[in-house]
């Protein structure tokens, strides 16, 4: 059983895996028959949605196989490190050594796990593989929601572009808000420490008292002034 999986193992390091073989032979099938049918070009008023569909399906077999190719490393990598855990347990038995318990059993699993896994995740493969998985879920990502986009407008509802800008606008709404109260608790602070202020009615009733008050103290001083003396009846005859 070993060398299984030491011959299984040695296979998936070098791109070999017969799982691999297999799922290549299967997709290579796919694409000379009835992928070709999905890659034909569309016709009608439906043609850009069919488009975009058939774009969508593309890109969710691709996912599909970088995913597979991703689990298959992975298997390896616990194929690698099973067997490392059975040749040291081998190894403790031509030694005479026991394990006592189950605790002790799962801590030599977990030591010789994580240096096979490490391993596995620092070698290129594993970040060419894991590179190729990220971007092809994004792009698979990004597409379905292109699309969902596309069939929510033709039924007159609201996209998730229409509600990120609808949410964007709210926000510079309340920005300004708050921008608005700070400058009015400013401006309060800034007469509750000067003192009551005059209001533009005041001021102006001030000026036309001033205004009346200084004309007449004019008029006054224009006015002559009475004379004493007693006029006669002769005089008022003349």
């Amino acid at each position: 059983q070993l060398g299984m999986m030491a011959q299984a193992r040695g296979a998936g390091a070098t791109g070999d895996n017969p799982l691999l073989a297999m799922a290549n032979l299967y997709w290579d099938t796919y694409h000379q028959t009835l992928g070709r049918l999905v890659n034909m070009p569309s016709l009608g008023l439906m043609r850009e949605l069919n488009e975009k569909i058939n774009r969508g399906f593309a890109i969710w077999q691709e996912n599909q196989q970088i995913s597979f190719e991703y689990q298959v490393l992975l298997g390896d990598a616990f194929l690698n490190a099973f067997e490392a855990f059975m040749q040291r347990l081998l190894e403790m038995a031509k030694a005479g050594n026991t394990i006592e318990s189950q605790t002790k059993l799962l801590e030599l699993w977990v030591e010789v796990a994580d240096e096979r896994y490490l391993e596995v995740f620092h070698s290129e493969r594993y970040a060419k593989t894991q590179s190729n998985y990220v971007n092809s879920s994004m792009a698979l990502k990004r597409h379905q929601r292109e699309l969902i986009e596309v069939l929510l407008r033709m039924n007159d509802l609201p996209t998730r572009t229409d509600l990120d800008e609808a949410h964007h606008n709210i926000f510079l709404l309340r920005k300004e808000v708050k921008a608005l109260k700070k400058s009015v608790h400013d401006l309060a602070e800034s007469a509750a420490a000067t003192g009551p202020t005059e209001t533009a009615a005041e001021t102006k009733a001030k000026q036309s008292a001033k205004t009346a008050k200084a004309v007449a103290t004019k008029a006054k001083a224009k006015q002559p002034a009475k004379s004493r003396a007693k006029t006669t009846p002769a005089d008022k005859g003349a």
